[in-house]
């Protein structure tokens, strides 16, 4: 429909029961009573509109249809179909809002805060229509869900210090990974950077978490996804840190303060994400490129160890034992060199070494020696000097 009555509030949301059909069952007598209201069904001269929660509802049952009830030749078209009102409401932005509201008869523009409740509708019902997608989807249908994606992430930018805007963004972006599964890495780029830009001290954690997600799900591709991202994901961590707080110390009788609650909980994210760009083997493109990371190593390392002596968890200072060695393997067989065993048995790959104790647990070879290996980069001698 048209006007700004789509958007509702998002507290009218009610769960769905993950098991039978949410659609009839309990739900159906509410339905029932609420529109046998003579309030709710005469509205303005005419029938009410529908409440969001049973819109959302329909949004859902829509992308079930088309899913699994239809040919795969019309999937496409049905699609473009349920999707074209909410996406040209995304790409409108503030203005397009504003120009329907005065279309509607409103002679006042929204403010920020009702513009912000009506775009989270918008992603949150396109998370729904997405929620019985597989994750096979031909090319023409994950071209639908990228615009979704890239006006989802333009709106935030406009919104910056809208909570729900954001929150359906992260759902959007947690639907997209289930849906499109390593399709999603290549959209990354692109709509990636508002999530980051706009985060701050309340939404840290869940946006470090996500990214965490990612990198973790799809190593091989995401290499080269985070050699640009790297240092703003970084930079953006530190700089949401909370300032002048104290560590915990060795008395763990003492319940922590906020303050230390959410910088040991950003430290444990940080340290995973970390681990997981060394342990997946992104370390040398991403951690030791001169063109990006690598000047803020110092930086990046200082992290780790005062991780290691402020968060009172030994699984988190062997993770960053962990990191340390996996880096210095990185770096070794970045300058190159041979590895000679007990046996006398040489070990090369890629022109470099490769030293027994990865990060899958293995022990490594307590006979094995490293002899004649060039020094790393000047660059890295810095850093540990």
């Amino acid at each position: 429909g048209g006007g700004g009555s789509f958007g509702g509030r998002l507290g009218q949301d009610t769960k769905t029961s993950s098991k039978g059909n949410p659609y009839i069952r309990n739900d159906a007598k509410k339905k029932v009573t609420r529109h046998d209201d003579p309030a709710n069904i005469m509205k303005a001269g005419g029938a009410g509109p529908l409440a969001f929660a049973d819109r959302l509802h329909l949004y859902d049952v829509c992308g079930l249809l088309i899913s699994r009830c239809v040919e795969e030749t019309q999937i496409e078209p049905l699609m473009r179909t349920l999707m074209a009102p909410l996406l040209e409401r995304l790409a409108g932005g503030k203005q397009g809002l504003f120009a329907l509201c005065m279309h509607a008869g409103h002679t006042a523009a929204p403010g920020a805060e009702a513009a912000g409740d009506y775009f989270a509708s918008c992603i949150k019902a396109i998370g729904f229509v997405t929620k019985t997608f597989p994750p096979m989807l031909d090319a023409p249908v994950r071209e639908i869900f990228r615009v979704a994606l890239e006006s989802a992430g333009a709106v935030l930018s406009g919104l910056p210090a809208h909570g729900g805007v954001r929150a359906q963004c992260i759902f959007l972006f947690h639907r997209m990974v289930a849906c499109l599964g390593p399709h999603l890495v290549p959209y990354l780029p692109a709509s990636l950077p508002s999530l980051i830009s706009t985060t701050n001290t309340t939404n840290a954690l869940e946006t470090f978490q996500l990214i965490n997600q990612f990198v973790a799900k799809s190593p091989r591709p995401m290499n080269a996804v985070m050699v640009p991202l790297f240092v703003p994901i970084v930079q953006k961590l530190f700089s949401v840190m909370p300032q002048g707080w104290a560590p915990r110390g060795a008395d763990m009788t003492v319940a922590p303060t906020n303050a230390q609650v959410l910088a040991e909980s950003l430290l444990n994210v940080y340290v995973l994400f970390i681990q997981n760009i060394v342990c997946n083997n992104m370390a040398t493109t991403v951690l030791l490129n001169r063109q990006a990371a690598l000047p803020f190593l110092p930086q990046v390392l200082g992290a780790l160890l005062q991780a290691c002596t402020s968060v009172p968890d030994p699984v988190l200072v062997k993770s960053v034992f962990m990191i340390f060695r996996n880096l210095v393997r990185a770096w070794i067989e970045k300058g190159g060199g041979a590895v000679v065993g007990a046996g006398a048995q040489k070990k090369k790959s890629g022109g470099g070494i490769e030293l027994g104790g990865g990060c899958r647990g293995k022990g490594a070879d307590p006979d094995m020696v490293i002899t004649a290996s060039p020094p790393p980069p000047a660059e890295v001698r810095a850093m540990f000097a």
